[in-house]
């Protein structure tokens, strides 16, 4: 449910701040958005407490957004920019996944197999 808006909702959204309030998500945005949110949503705690979209179609308009998702609180806070250039490739969302079980580590032996099996999927070699 949508506690805080801020005031350039409208231009960035096409959203009315004035009649969000108090709405669940799943009123406001289409549903392959709200797939999108959902997955990254299950990731984040293990990426600090942050999660990144880039190059979103949130509203299923064409117009393209990079979306940061955060907890704070007992709520979230979604950020919305519009996509600045044409590069699509949404490195941040596939490495901080892997620093974040690197950093939850117990141990340095731990650790450096998390850093190791990173590298691996980020390189494709085993």
């Amino acid at each position: 449910m949508v506690n805080h808006v801020s005031d350039n909702l409208a231009s960035v959204l096409g959203l009315d701040p004035d009649r969000v309030i108090g709405v669940r998500l799943t009123q406001m945005f289409p549903e392959e958005t709200l797939h999108a949110f959902r997955t990254k949503l299950q990731l984040i705690s293990s990426q600090a407490g942050v999660v990144r979209l880039f190059g979103f179609d949130v509203m299923q308009t064409g117009k393209l957004f990079d979306v940061s998702i955060h907890l704070s609180g007992a709520s979230y806070v979604f950020e919305f920019e519009p996509k600045v250039g044409q590069g699509q490739r949404d490195d941040l969302s596939v490495v901080m996944p892997l620093v974040g079980r690197v950093k939850q580590a117990e141990s340095v032996q731990l650790a450096c197999e998390e850093a190791a099996s990173a590298v691996a999927i980020l390189s494709g070699f085993d």
